[in-house]
Order: C-alpha cells, then structure tokens, then sequence
C-alpha cells in the first residue's frame, strides 16, 4: 500500500518522516539538520537535502576521501479516486536522483542513481538507471558510461546508504544501521508499495 493521509502535505509530510530518523542513523542528526526538506511546486513536491530550492550535498567521509551525496525524490500526492475514506490521498514518486560527487569540485558527479516514471518526449531510454564517470573500451569504441543509462532496478535509499557504509566505508552514525536500513526497507516493501 502507498503512503496515504488526509491530505497531500500530509502525504509528503509522511514520506519525509520516514527518510528522517533512518538519514540520522546514517549520517547522524548534525550532518543532515535542516536539508532533510521539502520543497512545493504546485501539485508536486520534492523531499530531498535541500536549502530553499536549492539541492545541496551531505559530504561524507569514505575511504576514498571526502565525496559529496545528494538525494532528491520528486512525489506527487494524488487524491484517490472514489476515496472515501480517511486516507484520500495516495504519494507516488515521478523521479528520484541519489548522487555522489567529488567534494573538491562542485557536482563533478561520479555515480548517480536515476528514476523517471515518463521519460521524456522521444527519449526512449530506460526508466531505472546509472551514471558512472567513466568510459570503458566495449568492443573497438569507448563508451561513455555518464552518457549512458545503464539499467537498474528500483533503487531504494536504504540500499545506497549500505552502498556508502559497506563498499565506501562511510562510519554510520548509530551502530544499529543495518537493524535500520532493514526495518525500513521492510517497511518500505510492506506499507509502502
């Protein structure tokens, strides 16, 4: 079953409160304070790190230096047809961005993770996708893996947070991460979907 409330803010209200406790697990409550937003574009929303409009980083100490990470999920609450009941209005996501960039130059992005439900007029790519900023010999040509949309399945946040503390070595902020990014991906899988 989808996030569902009363109302469309409270839909996004909702969805932001469940990214909330499991970002501070990770990351810890001071790294991410006041970017974990939303930000009201008409009839959609976008919860993500966030100062006013602006998307803005988490950056993050890895094995592999200082990297910038950025999330961003467009959601649109939509009122429920024939909804008579309580929760009348359902969120779903039109798109999501997880990025990962080199700190020492602004969005010099090195891999993003990318959802679009309608890809765009004549684009016929696939909807679930990865960028990484590297070209590899495929055959006698290069091929340039941030131009391509390299397919992937829905990708949930918790499992690039593992991504970030398992593979990057990021040190999570709680030491019951993995506890958390299970439960709620469980409850991603049972509630929300």
């Amino acid at each position: 079953m989808a996030i569902t409330a009363r109302t469309a803010d409270e839909c996004v209200e909702k969805f932001r409160a469940h990214l909330a406790p499991l970002v501070a697990s990770v990351f810890g409550s001071s790294s991410y304070f006041g970017k974990l937003d939303i930000e009201k574009t008409g009839t959609t929303s976008r919860v993500g790190f966030l100062q006013g409009t602006v998307l803005v980083p988490i950056t993050i100490e890895t094995r592999c230096g200082p990297l910038d990470f950025y999330v961003s999920q467009l959601v649109k609450a939509e009122r429920v047809k024939g909804g008579k009941s309580d929760q009348s209005f359902r969120l779903s996501t039109l798109k999501y961005q997880y990025i990962l960039a080199e700190s020492v130059d602004s969005r010099a992005e090195v891999m993003r993770w990318e959802y679009d439900r309608v890809l765009p007029e004549g684009k016929l790519h696939c909807r679930h996708h990865l960028h990484q900023r590297h070209t590899i010999k495929l055959g006698t040509a290069d091929f340039d893996l941030d131009k391509a949309h390299m397919p992937t399945g829905w990708v949930l946040l918790e499992e690039v947070f593992r991504f970030l503390i398992v593979e990057l070595s990021l040190k999570p902020a709680t030491p019951d991460w993995d506890d958390r990014l299970i439960r709620s991906t469980r409850k991603f899988h049972d509630s929300f979907t």
